[in-house]
């Protein structure tokens, strides 16, 4: 440096005295930025310490209000029951506006008498062990009787006497004898575990017998009737006091003086005393007291030593460096000052320049945003507002006062603290300030801004000058408010559909069941061949309807993509049959034609989940009956694709219907849409039905579509990936090779039908319409069996019929099957059931004409008549006692007579008290258990049953739930309540049976029933 200045020895006297100035301006501005620092610290911790103390004053303000409110509640009713009490409690939400609050309750005053009646009166509510504690005789007891919330920390203060205890009493009596507030010294609250213990007080108002005399001390103290009172625990009262922005400052509260310390609560890591403790290093501290309740409280407020940041710190010295810096720049700077002077002038009008493109980007920015622009220079305190400012906060320059009282003068009450304290933070503590507040206009209207501020700051990192872009959200609040307002709706209406489903679910499974078990228990009588037909189609069509009722009782679950699709071996002709013959009577009362599938492969067993399978083909199949008219429905399966163990099947359910418009089709599959709306009043229906399987078909992982044209018919398909079943080789029909069939005048639409079929079969087979050609082709057959094949529609020709009669002699060795609708069997002529060998109904089935040309062949294949009848299965019987509580008299009937089949005797309770007394006398092995009956439910009758006290003479007896109660979480809540098994009704009986055997002995199990 000497050098450097002996080498400008020749400079101006200037430059020495203006070096020597700026050395002292350093000095000084080193002195000002420091104690400017050390105030700026001081005054914020002053102002955080106020607030702490303000926050908690206001707080305990708060919680008297509370207690009042409770006092209220006394004094404007002759009696307060528990759940009165309750309801007061809920309404004040305690948890959400009373942070700290353990319990708001009441207090009752006894004398010794009135002990014993009290604990009675409490028990009698349900309180089995209520009594005053701690036990012993005193003058006087204050027992707690009611307390919110009644949860299981506050249930151990339940019944305490707070009169027994000093510091309590010592706060009861104050408040009795003043008539007013008062708060109790340090405690321990009756309510604290051994985790989280926490010191506690307590606040009271005395509650006064009415119309008594208070004017003395001794009239107080002769109508004290009780107390309002709150309980808390000083750490949970205390947190959140301290805000995000209050880090480095920690607090603590004493009862009295700080010197006596009685410490309530110390907001410092690991609980260390600052207070007078040589070894804290506080940087500011301060005292505030003030009265809570008659007591005196103490609150010591302390820093840390980060709670001045060490940018604020170096600023001083940052300070220093850059004055030194600067007055040498200085120094040399006026040695060249004559000749650096224009070029100092040149770059001053290029600062000026770049400025004012600096402030046109800006506006630029501004206006491509929609935004308002507006400066604020911290310097000089100027303002400045762009056009779309001012009129977003409805100003004009005439009316725009130019600073900020104009800006926090809009913004509303409730919004200008926090805004104005994001302001100073962004500007203090270099935070990015981003918030949305309202504002309010001279014509009371309220908008929503959404505001962002940049900070410009000079090089000692103070801010100069803050930008801000102010823009109008409140069509967006306003959306915003739609939105949450109609997903509320939403919610609502979810609910209440989940409540609607639950209920109908088990008012609809109670006649279901009684249904479903008359049937079970008719299928055990002797029946004629077409009573079995008909017993079966009745209850292919319940199992139907059931599993229709559990797919819309399951909507919600296909809505969320939770529905399970479980997959079993299922027989494709079995399924496809099922469904045609559930809707045959449909059919034939709108006289159309059912036609089912032809093709060999729909034999083939595959892995699909069955009972959707059937949903979805019942669906198609019903919504082709009820849009056609005349002609005739098919159903039909292709082969698109095959492997050696997956299949791609594409199912046709084909109509000769009206036909759907082009624009129409699209809506086909949306939930609650009808193309026909007249013929939807007149057949029925919800508009579910396409819109349930295509969702099905989806989560089984194929996909549907229609094709249509008005006035042609349509053509409903849905395709499927299915693996193939173990089992799955195609059926050779071997058996009719020296058979020959001839149909009479087949139905155009039943042409393709015995084709595809005889030809499967290697069937000899032709058609013709002349009866005399078919019986002379037949007669000079080779073949050992012959067939003819009659359709009913064409028995009304008189030519035909005269026919039939006359050849009567030549029919001997000639089979004759009639196919007829079901509904026209007793219209036949005798002269057709005379001959006939065969009735086959429609819909025409692959497996009953299969059935039918089985009939006439060789004794040796006789065993394979029954290919597509179910075989009985074998159950073992039980001897054992079960005791049925239902209250339905028709469910009574049926569990007695399935239960009956097992060798099961039984007797029934109609209500779960009923239950209790049977139990109490007489041992059984089993309890099927209903859910909701008259008098006691099962869910209280099970709870009672398992207790340690009960009467019951085995609390183990497996309990199995029978209920309607079907939905999602039924089952859970009958093994809550202490059940052991659950079924749903309607009860299927193998179910039922796979239950006995799970919890009847072993030992039982001799004998043999079938299902």
């Amino acid at each position: 440096m000497k050098q450097l200045i002996g080498n400008y020895s020749k400079h101006p006297p200037a430059a020495w005295l203006v070096l020597l100035l700026s050395l002292l301006v350093t000095y000084w501005a080193w002195f000002v930025a420091s104690e400017a620092v050390q105030q700026r610290a001081s005054e914020r911790f002053e102002f955080m310490a106020s607030d702490v103390a303000n926050a908690i004053s206001e707080r305990m303000d708060e919680y008297e209000l509370a207690l009042r409110s409770g006092l209220a509640l006394f004094h404007a009713s002759d009696t307060v029951s528990r759940k009165e009490w309750q309801d007061f409690a809920d309404t004040l939400y305690l948890d959400k506006h009373f942070p700290g609050i353990q319990g708001l309750g009441y207090s009752v005053m006894l004398e010794p008498y009135q002990v014993a009646p009290h604990e009675l009166a409490i028990q009698q509510e349900g309180f089995d062990n209520y009594q005053i504690t701690p036990e012993g005789i005193r003058e006087q007891y204050s027992a707690i009787m009611f307390l919110e919330p009644f949860d299981w920390r506050n249930q151990r203060a339940f019944g305490y006497d707070m009169f027994s205890e000093p510091t309590r009493r010592e706060a009861m009596e104050r408040a009795r004898d003043t008539a007013d507030f008062s708060a109790s010294g340090r405690v321990t609250l009756v309510q604290e575990t051994e985790e989280d213990v926490q010191f506690g007080f307590l606040m009271y108002l005395p509650l006064y017998k009415k119309s008594s005399p208070l004017t003395y001390v001794e009239d107080r103290r002769e109508a004290l009737q009780g107390f309002v009172y709150a309980a808390f625990r000083v750490g949970d009262l205390m947190a959140g006091l301290l805000g995000s922005a209050q880090q480095n400052v920690n607090f603590e509260l004493y009862e009295g003086n700080p010197e006596q310390g009685v410490m309530l609560h110390n907001n410092a890591p690991n609980n260390v005393v600052h207070y007078n403790s040589p070894d804290s290093e506080d940087s500011f501290k301060a005292t505030h007291k003030f009265d809570v309740g008659g007591q005196t409280w103490s609150l010591y407020v302390y820093s840390d030593t980060g709670f001045i940041s060490s940018s604020e710190l170096h600023q001083p010295i940052f300070i220093v460096v850059t004055g030194i810096l600067l007055d040498i720049f200085l120094f040399f700077l006026i040695s060249y000052l004559a000749r650096g002077r224009n070029q100092a002038q040149v770059s001053e009008q290029r600062a000026i320049v770049d400025f004012q493109h600096s402030q046109q980007r800006l506006q630029l920015a501004a206006d491509a945003g929609n935004m308002g622009l507006a400066e604020w220079n911290l310097e000089t305190g100027e303002l400045y507002w762009d056009d779309r400012m001012l009129a977003l906060y409805g100003y004009t320059q005439d009316t725009f006062d130019d600073g900020m009282a104009a800006w926090q003068q809009r913004v509303h009450p409730d919004d200008q603290a926090e805004v104005i304290k994001q302001v100073e933070a962004a500007r203090q503590f270099k935070q990015q300030f981003d918030l949305q507040f309202r504002i309010v206009l001279p014509s009371k209207e309220i908008r929503h801004i959404a505001a962002s501020i940049v900070v410009e700051r000079n090089t000692s990192g103070q801010a100069v000058r803050m930008v801000g872009f102010h823009h109008d959200i409140s069509e967006h609040k306003q959306v915003e408010a739609i939105l949450k307002t109609e997903r509320d709706d939403a919610e609502s209406a979810n609910r209440s559909r989940g409540e609607f489903l639950a209920n109908m679910s088990h008012e609809i499974r109670t006649p279901i069941n009684g249904v479903m078990g008359a049937m079970n228990l008719l299928a055990d009588t002797p029946l004629s061949a077409s009573q079995h037909n008909l017993l079966n189609i009745s209850k292919r069509s319940a199992e139907s309807l059931l599993g229709i009722i559990n797919d819309i009782l399951d909507l919600s679950k296909i809505e969320s993509g939770k529905l399970e699709i479980i997959e079993e071996e299922v027989a494709l002709v079995n399924t496809l049959c099922d469904v045609a013959r559930l809707l045959s009577a449909k059919a034939e009362s709108k006289h159309i034609e059912l036609l089912c599938p032809a093709h060999y492969l729909a034999e083939v067993s595959v892995k699909v989940d069955g009972l959707r399978l059937r949903q979805i083909l019942t669906n198609l199949l019903n919504n082709a009956i009820k849009f056609t008219e005349q002609g005739c429905v098919k159903l039909n399966v292709d082969v698109l694709h095959q492997t050696s163990d997956k299949l791609r099947l594409r199912f046709n359910v084909v109509d000769t219907g009206q036909g759907i418009a082009t624009d129409q089709q699209a809506l086909l599959f949306q939930r609650f849409q009808q193309v026909d709306s007249s013929l939807t009043r007149r057949e029925g229906g919800s508009g579910l039905g396409l819109s349930i399987s295509k969702q099905l078909v989806e989560l089984m992982g194929g996909s549907i579509g229609v094709e249509s044209e008005l006035g042609k018919g349509s053509r409903f398909w849905f395709e499927l990936d299915l693996m193939k079943a173990t089992q799955n080789q195609p059926v050779k029909r071997r058996l009719f090779d020296d058979m020959q069939v001839c149909v009479l005048k087949p139905e155009e639409m039943y042409q393709h039908f015995y084709t595809s079929v005889f030809s499967a079969w290697n069937l000899v087979h032709t058609h013709t319409d002349d009866y005399s050609k078919a019986l002379e082709t037949l007669s000079s057959s080779t073949c050992s069996n012959k067939v003819l094949i009659v359709d009913a529609n064409y028995l009304n020709d008189k030519a035909l019929m005269a026919n039939l009669a006359a050849t009567t002699d030549k029919m001997h060795n000639i089979y004759l099957f009639v196919v007829c609708p079901q509904s026209m069997l007793a219209m036949i002529p005798q002269v057709v059931t005379d001959q006939a060998d065969q009735i086959i109904s429609k819909p025409l089935m692959q497996s009953e004409l299969y059935n039918a040309f089985l009939s006439v062949v060789a004794e040796n294949v006789k065993e394979n008549i029954m290919e597509y009848a179910p075989v009985a299965e074998s159950y073992k019987q039980f001897n054992a006692n079960v005791l049925v509580v239902e209250d339905n008299t028709t469910n009574i009937v049926i569990i007695q007579g399935l239960l009956k089949k097992f060798n099961v005797t039984t007797d029934v309770a109609e209500d779960g008290q009923q239950a209790l007394n049977l139990l109490a006398k007489n041992n059984y092995d089993l309890v099927l258990m209903d859910c909701q009956m008259p008098v006691m439910d099962g869910f209280e009758t099970t709870r009672t049953i398992r207790k340690a006290d009960s009467d019951i003479l085995n609390r183990e007896i497996p309990i199995i739930a029978l209920t309607a109660q079907a939905m999602r979480g039924d089952e859970a809540t009958c093994r809550e309540a202490g059940m052991d098994d659950y079924l749903s009704k309607p009860i299927e009986p193998r179910l039922l049976y796979e239950k006995l055997s799970k919890w009847l002995p072993e030992a039982g199990k001799d004998q043999l029933a079938s299902l």
